[in-house]
């Protein structure tokens, strides 16, 4: 992926690329973190993918109203999508 993900042309593959390099297994609340930033861009697939992941991260960590509320939001600047 770290060779060949930013020559991805398909938007669902960079998404899933860009979606891939915010989580680190060793640092679940900075992969919330990044993935709540994600969360916010511009990019429709990739905000959407990185809000059903951080919802996922919230989840496994104890927190699940965050983890609803991640799934609730809309994609996109200002999380309406």
């Amino acid at each position: 992926m770290e060779k060949y993900g930013d020559q991805a042309t398909d938007p669902r593959v960079l998404g899933i690329v860009e979606v891939m390099r915010a989580q680190d297994p060793a640092d679940p609340m900075g992969s919330i973190a990044r993935l709540d930033e994600l969360g916010r861009s511009a990019r429709h697939l990739s905000a959407t993918m990185a809000l059903m992941w951080a919802a996922h991260f919230r989840e496994n960590a104890g927190d699940p109203q965050g983890a609803i509320a991640a799934a609730r939001a809309g994609p996109g600047p200002g999380g309406t999508g």
